[in-house]
């Protein structure tokens, strides 16, 4: 917790606390809670900001529960990448078992956002028709919304709404959302004291001086390069594990290098440093409303009767 400290207790006072009373969703709520669905489905009224970009009013308590919902579900899928990483540790190649990190991490930093109340999400073209008459009904002029990647971000608050930017995202997500990211590192080390201060201003040292580094770069050479299969070939590579205790340690042991080793151990320790505050957070609300995240505890359920029928194969 010391590498968490003042920045916990501000995500958790300022942004999760407010959501705890929209914590009990019932499982059929799932499927069709999601930020995009509020926008499209519940939207009050909209307004065309000096940017031409689109400003929807949606009810505070609907928003809510659709951020508790995507959050929970984001996280899962976290959790069920986190097994496969971890199987991956002797049964496949070390680059798959990195780009199964790597988007560990996407969905971790997704929930960050979803926290922040604000990301992205894609309209289909039906969609991104089914708004654009939305919008041209409270506007009364006809408005064109286009299919594609959109961000969304909470600007205001009124007594029983939130106000919601939307404007276009473009193609690149992971890039924003790397970008995203690192604004709030930025905003955590102003917020930060002695240890957790120590780890993020040493984060963000190494992140600023290794060249061309992002997590979705980093993927994209292992991924998609043809010399992937050579560093796989002369076992040069490796996507070793970090354990949350040992963050602090592995972090100041980095040097300042471009070696993709060294990208890969960068992305490890970023996505063990979400997933800490993911539980974190998870936890704490958890203890505050026991009647909340029914979709995570039916997944702790299902993992454990998993593990149960496994081990009495194996005495078997």
């Amino acid at each position: 917790m010391k590498i968490l400290s003042r920045n916990f207790n501000t995500i958790r006072n300022e942004y999760c606390i407010p959501l705890v009373e929209h914590l009990d969703i019932k499982m059929q709520e799932y499927h069709r809670l999601k930020v995009k669905n509020v926008i499209l489905y519940n939207s009050l009224s909209v307004v065309n900001d000096n940017n031409n970009h689109y400003i929807f009013d949606v009810p505070i308590s609907i928003l809510h529960k659709a951020i508790i919902s995507e959050i929970e579900q984001f996280y899962i899928r976290s959790k069920i990448l986190l097994d496969d990483y971890n199987y991956l540790e002797s049964n496949g190649s070390q680059s798959w078992r990195f780009t199964t990190q790597y988007y560990r991490f996407f969905f971790l930093t997704t929930c960050i956002q979803r926290i922040h109340k604000n990301g992205y999400f894609f309209l289909n073209e039906e969609q991104a028709k089914y708004l654009s008459d939305i919008a041209s009904t409270f506007l009364n002029s006809l408005v064109k919304i286009s299919k594609g990647n959109w961000e969304f971000n909470v600007i205001k608050k009124n007594v029983n709404n939130y106000q919601v930017l939307l404007k276009p995202a473009g193609s690149n997500v992971h890039q924003l959302m790397w970008s995203n990211l690192k604004r709030n590192l930025k905003k955590f080390i102003k917020n930060s004291q002695k240890e957790e201060k120590q780890f993020l201003e040493q984060l963000r040292i190494i992140i600023n001086s290794t060249q061309n580094y992002s997590p979705s770069n980093t993927r994209n050479t292992l991924n998609y390069h043809a010399e992937t299969s050579i560093f796989e070939i002369k076992k040069s590579i490796y996507c070793n594990s970090i354990s949350k205790g040992a963050l602090f340690k592995k972090l100041f042991l980095l040097n300042p290098s471009s070696d993709i080793n060294n990208k890969i151990k960068i992305t490890n320790i970023l996505t063990e440093y979400l997933d800490l505050f993911l539980d974190e957070i998870i936890n704490d609300l958890d203890v505050r409303e026991k009647n909340g995240f029914k979709l995570i505890k039916k997944y702790k359920r299902m993992m454990k009767l998993n593990f149960a029928g496994a081990s009495s194969i194996d005495s078997n």
